[in-house]
């Protein structure tokens, strides 16, 4: 099998590539290679051409020439780019463009990828091919903390800066001590560490918590698209996670085994006292079913079984 993947360049430092690149494809290469699946960028030489969410006119265009002499078209979708968010809109999320876009790129496509099983059944309704592979992580470079400590935790939360204010009524209730792993500091007003995302330090930072949180608003079908990613890095720093119902993270947290879902900012404070050791060792575990090596695997069989 042979992979043309548009839009990304091979990288040695990958904080200076879109988190999306490095996610969905730098990661896999080396584990593609092992099973003997060939890798090509921003040229055709492969069989099967992937692309990723964000998609204009002219690679629209590209794609369809490709299709055109015969390659498979594969759409990897990690946010839902086919309706409007609801979000406000100062963050502008989804553009009218984009959804244009999205639909148009989807219809050439023989097979869309998405991220959340929620995103499978959102490309179903309108009818275009889907299949679900959800991230991986490299256990490798994220290591699991020996041991938590849960009489006085450290939360550590990973993000956006701008997207922090969520942190505001959580913190106000549980008051432990927070670490903040984000590409600048953030402006909010209570106390906490900051540190900057760095892809070779972010394993050092995890070490030095307890708890994952991972706060988010569920009232729209942007944030609902999204993928576990976030707080499987915590999973694979050996962290709990307490983490708001989206349906990717109910997807990976099980209650009670490592971690829990938290419908509302009381259940952060009440769970975050029914923590235990043992959730820690679980939470890798969990994250190890997902190592990048297992999920290239399951990409190649996927694009196998479908295309």
């Amino acid at each position: 099998m042979k992979l043309s993947w548009y839009d990304v360049k091979p990288a040695n430092n990958w904080d200076k590539v879109l988190a999306s690149k490095w996610i969905w494809c730098l990661q896999y290469i080396e584990f593609l290679e092992k099973i003997g699946v060939k890798s090509y960028f921003n040229e055709p030489s492969g069989d099967i051409c992937l692309f990723f969410r964000v998609v204009k006119e002219n690679t629209i265009k590209i794609a369809s020439d490709l299709k055109k002499r015969g390659k498979k078209i594969v759409y990897l979708l990690d946010v839902n780019y086919l309706a409007r968010s609801g979000v406000s809109e100062w963050l502008n999320q989804v553009s009218d463009e984009n959804i244009r876009n999205s639909h148009s790129f989807c219809e050439i496509s023989n097979l869309v990828l998405c991220s959340s099983s929620y995103l499978v059944e959102e490309v179903q309704k309108h009818g275009y091919s889907s299949a679900y592979w959800p991230p991986g992580i490299d256990n490798r470079h994220f290591r699991a903390k020996k041991e938590i400590n849960l009489s006085q935790p450290v939360l550590v939360w990973c993000g956006h800066a701008f997207k922090a204010e969520l942190l505001d009524e959580i913190m106000s209730v549980v008051g432990s001590k927070l670490l903040i792993i984000a590409e600048r500091e953030p402006g909010i007003g209570f106390p906490f560490r900051f540190e900057k995302w760095k892809y070779k330090k972010v394993p050092s930072y995890l070490v030095q918590a307890d708890i994952g949180i991972a706060p988010r608003t569920v009232d729209n079908s942007y944030n609902k698209g999204h993928s576990f990613f976030k707080i499987l890095i915590y999973l694979a720093a050996g962290l709990p996670v307490l983490a708001a119902p989206l349906p990717s993270y109910c997807d990976i947290i099980v209650d009670g085994k490592n971690g829990f879902i938290c419908q509302n900012v009381d259940d952060f404070k009440r769970y975050s006292e029914l923590l235990t050791p043992d959730m820690g060792r679980s939470a890798k575990e969990s994250a190890l079913t997902y190592d990048s090596a297992i999920m290239a695997k399951s990409l190649s069989q996927i694009l196998e079984e479908r295309l």
